[in-house]
């Protein structure tokens, strides 16, 4: 529990994006409650109900993820120096797993999704996922409509998670 406030401690100093990370972490905290991370999938309907709730989830934040080709429009070269020699990189905010699930979350507050971010996560989970059932998941607190048709796609707003956290209470 210690790293979880050193790492909240860390992003209220120095990080630019301060709300949405800060709210990354205690969403991320939250999902590591089995009920809490269950009560929330199942209010997206999005996985099967085994495949929600399973023995235990494995959360990470901010996971690095390199892509293949350029450097996306709308990257901070200063933040993110060197996309351009290596590649372009992606961090979902949440990535949870299972035995049999991978799923990523991005979340936005007072933003919206770069072009093509959400894409490339799609990509991400196209390769990542094995033989595991897999879904992306973007929560955000703006119309913000994207154009995946997938059921394997869910948009979310922060209004639900918060009615979706107090059935699981």
């Amino acid at each position: 529990m210690s790293g979880f406030y050193s790492r909240l401690y860390e992003i209220a100093k120095a990080s630019k994006h301060q709300k949405e990370d800060f709210l990354t972490e205690l969403f991320a905290q939250s999902l590591r409650e089995p009920e809490v991370a269950s009560a929330w999938l199942d209010s997206l309907s999005i996985l099967t109900l085994e495949e929600s709730h399973p023995e235990k989830w494995h959360i990470v934040t901010q996971n690095h993820y390199e892509i293949d080709g350029e450097t996306q429009e709308g990257f901070d070269e200063s933040r993110d120096a060197g996309m351009k020699q290596r590649g372009k990189r992606r961090r979902p905010d949440i990535e949870m797993s299972s035995r049999s699930v991978l799923i990523l979350v991005e979340n936005k507050v007072d933003a919206f999704a770069h072009r093509g971010q959400l894409d490339d996560y799609w990509a991400i989970l196209d390769r990542e996922k094995g033989q595991k059932a897999s879904c992306l998941i973007y929560v955000t607190d703006r119309y913000d409509p994207q154009p995946f048709t997938s059921p394997l796609f869910k948009q979310t707003r922060w209004r639900d998670v918060y009615t979706a956290r107090s059935y699981a209470v």
